[in-house]
């Protein structure tokens, strides 16, 4: 009789602790936050949520969503990459330079970028992996490194106009008029996001690979010690952060119709808050490149809901700083929680 009162006290506490611990997720709060905030500037803003507003949302959030996937991924292997925001602005400075400015081929000037974004990335995996440098410094370096090559190739100045085939290309909308006469339709730009993330996803829970990116991030040593060349998987794995920082550059040229050398500062900050919204740690873990799309979507809604009401740029910046620091300190009463409750159990 008192075991089984024993047992059943031990599943109530159980249960407790999983609710408990789904509160306290970073997911659920920041979500709490982002539908309070969206209400808000509802009330004050009629059209907030209207089918067109919500459409341009999808479409902003996908620029830094798809330079966002390559930050998740490399945190997913226990690492973080600082330069994402310049690695972008150089590459697309030298598709400019190529296609626009030396009159080449558009096609000459995407592949001379995208060769520009390897280079970076293999740089930042040598400074990192093979000589030692601390990720924050030498993602820093990079950082820096292209910021000073983008301004001095471009002169300080946009790079225009566009080739028309580009120029055109982020006019595409699919599904024109089904959300009403004055919404639009879904851009490309958010459907090429979207394809992105489902093929990371698959990638990071179906393949081989995916599960060498998460054993390195989860344990490295222990990765090593089964058999994983954590170097050559994090080394690859930089590169394709510049890769995805190259095409989500490149997406935010044929949006504007033009190279802006500067256009991607801030970039950097807002992956990796993106990352840990979506409840993708630092430490490297078993996350979703799923939760990604959430915590992009929630930072636009954040600037969107901002800009609506005439807040400045500035205290946007601030509000999503703000929130990284709510999720953080949310996951750290949860980690806590959780190891008070354990013991108990």
């Amino acid at each position: 009789m008192e075991n089984r009162l024993e047992d059943k006290q031990a599943r109530a506490l159980k249960t407790r602790v999983r609710i408990t611990k789904t509160l306290l997720s970073p997911e659920i709060g920041a979500l709490i936050i982002g539908i309070v905030l969206a209400i808000i500037t509802q009330m004050i803003n009629p059209n907030f949520l209207s089918a067109r507003n919500i459409l341009g949302l999808l479409k902003n959030a996908s620029f830094i969503g798809v330079m966002a996937i390559g930050q998740a991924l490399i945190i997913m292997s226990g690492e973080m990459d600082l330069s994402v925001g310049n690695v972008a602005a150089f590459s697309t400075v030298v598709f400019g330079w190529l296609s626009i400015w030396q009159g080449l081929p558009w096609y000459v000037g995407l592949l001379g970028g995208l060769l520009f974004a390897i280079i970076i990335g293999f740089l930042n995996g040598l400074l990192m992996l093979q000589i030692g440098v601390m990720k924050w410094v030498a993602t820093l370096a990079t950082s820096n490194l292209c910021a000073g090559l983008a301004a001095y190739v471009a002169r300080g100045v946009p790079i225009t106009p566009m080739p028309t085939e580009l120029g055109n290309f982020g006019s595409i909308e699919l599904f024109s008029g089904a959300f009403g006469e004055k919404a639009g339709g879904i851009s490309i730009f958010f459907v090429i996001f979207i394809l992105l993330v489902a093929i990371a996803e698959l990638i990071i829970r179906y393949t081989r690979v995916g599960r060498m990116i998460q054993a390195c991030g989860i344990n490295s040593d222990s990765a090593y010690m089964a058999g994983v060349n954590t170097k050559k998987v994090k080394w690859i794995t930089l590169i394709f952060v510049s890769i995805l920082a190259y095409i989500g550059g490149f997406l935010v040229c044929c949006n504007h119709k033009v190279v802006v050398p500067s256009g991607l500062t801030g970039a950097d900050f807002k992956t990796i808050a993106a990352c840990y919204i979506g409840g993708i740690g630092f430490v490297g873990s078993a996350g979703s490149v799923l939760g990604l799309f959430f915590g992009v979507v929630l930072i636009q809604l954040v600037e969107n809901a901002m800009s609506s009401i005439g807040w400045d740029p500035n205290a946007q910046l601030c509000f999503i700083g703000a929130l990284v620091m709510f999720v953080l300190v949310l996951d750290v009463i949860k980690r806590r929680y959780t190891a008070s409750r354990i013991e108990l159990i």
